[in-house]
């Protein structure tokens, strides 16, 4: 395998090879990502798994620490994001999005803004507050 090679471990969401020298060395994405071959660690809250690994890779975007010591709720802007903000939950990060058409406003929430153009990559938009249905 080419230097550098990640490969999954089977049955495992956090864990994976990296290949060093031609030895794999085990490495762990960091709590609330887990591994997906051939883009690495993604955010997944879902995986819950404890890992063996020594070496947990790091939080790419540090968006957990932000979270450490903060009150239950607290909702903090993402830096060069306009739709994306995180929520404070027991001091783990939780990434939210909101709306299309409203952007993050840190200390009033997502307020109408339909110059903020970018997609998100949550899978928890905050509905419309304004749509009755809720959308």
């Amino acid at each position: 395998m080419p230097q550098g090679s990640e490969l999954p471990v089977p049955g495992k969401c956090r864990q994976y090879l990296r290949c060093h020298h031609g030895k794999a060395e085990e490495k762990c994405c960091q709590w609330g990502y887990s591994f997906k071959q051939g883009r690495g660690c993604r955010r997944d809250y879902h995986c819950k798994e404890k890992c063996d690994s020594q070496h947990p890779t790091p939080d790419p975007h540090g968006l957990q620490d932000r979270c450490r010591n903060m009150p239950q709720g607290s909702e903090l802007p993402v830096s060069g994001k306009c739709r994306q903000y995180l929520r404070c939950d027991h001091g783990k990060a939780e990434e939210k999005c909101c709306q299309w058409g409203y952007s993050f406003k840190p200390g009033r929430g997502c307020r109408r803004d339909y110059h903020c153009k970018e997609k998100c990559g949550s899978q928890h938009p905050v509905p419309d507050p304004h749509d009755p249905r809720g959308e």
